[in-house]
């Protein structure tokens, strides 16, 4: 599993950010939050999130572009907008999403899902002390437990 966090890259990094409001916000839903606990995994889902890293590998080499990161040019808008609109941009990308039969929207939101129910399982894992964990993260580890076949080609679409 830990293959998985290490091919997410900037997905984990950038969804854990997704958790660090203070307190005073809390009172407002983030749209982040609000989408990331209302995404449901499902195995066909992960399969065209796999199908969709294949074919962005493949149009990669004979497409090339300048890489944009979320961090180069932040508007604003949600982490989950800014994560889409990267890819968007990017002709290749969208169109191997496209191919892929997976919007950009539940590409995203799959890979910071798995992401962080990847994170939470090998936290708890090394005994580290966590706090109590949603239910939307205890749904999504349950997933990730229970379908690792498919969770394994996830992770290895990104090597």
């Amino acid at each position: 599993m830990a293959q998985l966090r290490s091919g997410l890259g900037v997905f984990v990094l950038l969804g854990g950010l997704l958790f660090v409001t203070p307190p005073a916000a809390a009172q407002t839903p983030d749209p982040d939050e609000r989408a990331v606990e209302g995404h449901r995994l499902s195995v066909d889902l992960v399969k065209r999130a796999t199908a969709a890293n294949l074919a962005m590998k493949k149009a990669e080499t004979a497409a090339p572009e300048s890489e944009t990161s979320v961090d180069d040019d932040r508007t604003g808008d949600s982490l989950v907008d800014e994560m889409a609109k990267v890819i968007e941009s990017t002709a290749w990308r969208a169109a191997a999403l496209k191919t892929a039969r997976i919007t950009v929207r539940d590409y995203v939101l799959t890979t910071l899902v798995l992401g962080w129910a990847e994170t939470a399982i090998e936290t708890k894992a090394t005994g580290t002390p966590a706090e109590p964990m949603p239910p939307w993260l205890v749904r999504n580890i349950a997933f990730v437990k229970a379908h690792p076949k498919e969770i394994k080609a996830f992770a290895d679409s990104f090597q």
